[in-house]
C-alpha cells in the first residue's frame, strides 16, 4: 500500500485532492503527484478540456511506475483524468474477471493472452467510462519511437498490425528483440487498465 512517510508531501497533497487513493489495491505501483511537469505543459492544454474536466480541479500529473527487472513502466494521468474516471465509475459494475485476466496476461508471453485481456478491458471497462481515455494514438507514438530507437526492428506492415491489436499477429514468427518491443507495448496497455481498474476499486471500497 502507499506509504506516507517514504513519499512525503506529495503523497499526503494527493490524499487531500483524491482521499480514495488511500485504498488503491495494486501494491505493484509507485504513485507520485507531480505539480511541476502539468504547469510547465498548462499552456498546452485545451481549456476546453480542462473546463470539462471540472475546473477547480488543477491539471497536475500522477504517475504510476511499476517496476520491472530490466526497465520502469510509467504511466501518467492528468489529475482531470482522474476525476472523469471517478465520476464515470458507477457505470462499471463487475471487476473480478477483469482483473483476474489482466494478471494472467501481464505474467504471460503470449500475445494471445495479452491481446485477449486488452480487447476484454477495453470493452468491459473503458469504453464504458469513455473512450477519451482508450489513449491508443499516445500508446501507438511511444511504439514508434521504441522500434525507431531500436534500429526499426520492426517493419512498418507489421508495426500497423501490432497497432490494430489484430489476433493475427499472434500467429507471426518474432524474433526475441521484436517480442520484447511488442510484449512491451501490449503491457503498456495493459498496466493502463489495470490502474483504471484500481481507481475505481479504490472508489468503491472508499465509498
Amino acid at each position: 500500500m502507499l506509504d506516507d512517510e517514504e513519499y512525503g508531501g506529495d503523497l499526503i497533497d494527493l490524499y487531500e485532492m483524491f482521499p480514495f487513493f488511500r485504498s488503491f489495491p495494486f501494491d505493484d505501483y509507485d504513485i507520485e503527484l507531480d505539480t511541476n511537469s502539468a504547469s510547465n505543459e498548462s499552456s498546452l492544454l485545451d481549456p476546453i478540456i480542462i473546463k470539462a474536466g471540472g475546473g477547480y480541479v488543477e491539471p497536475y500529473i500522477i504517475h504510476f511506475t511499476y517496476s520491472e527487472k530490466l526497465s520502469d513502466i510509467i504511466l501518467s494521468l492528468y489529475t482531470y483524468d482522474i476525476k472523469y474516471i471517478v465520476e464515470s465509475s458507477d457505470r462499471i459494475k463487475k471487476m473480478d474477471d477483469i482483473s483476474k485476466a489482466l494478471r494472467r496476461a501481464l505474467d504471460s508471453r503470449s500475445l494471445a493472452d495479452k491481446l485477449e485481456a486488452i480487447k476484454q478491458g477495453e470493452k468491459s471497462l473503458l469504453k464504458k467510462i469513455g473512450s477519451g481515455i482508450l489513449y491508443r494514438e499516445a500508446f501507438n507514438k511511444i511504439l514508434d519511437q521504441l522500434n525507431e530507437i531500436n534500429g526499426n526492428l520492426i517493419s512498418k506492415s507489421e508495426l500497423k498490425r501490432v497497432k490494430s491489436l489484430s489476433p493475427k499477429i499472434s500467429d507471426t514468427y518474432f524474433s526475441e528483440d521484436q517480442m520484447e518491443l511488442i510484449c512491451g507495448y501490449y503491457d503498456m496497455h495493459l498496466h493502463h487498465i489495470n490502474i483504471v481498474l484500481g481507481i475505481i476499486i479504490a472508489v468503491k471500497i472508499h465509498l
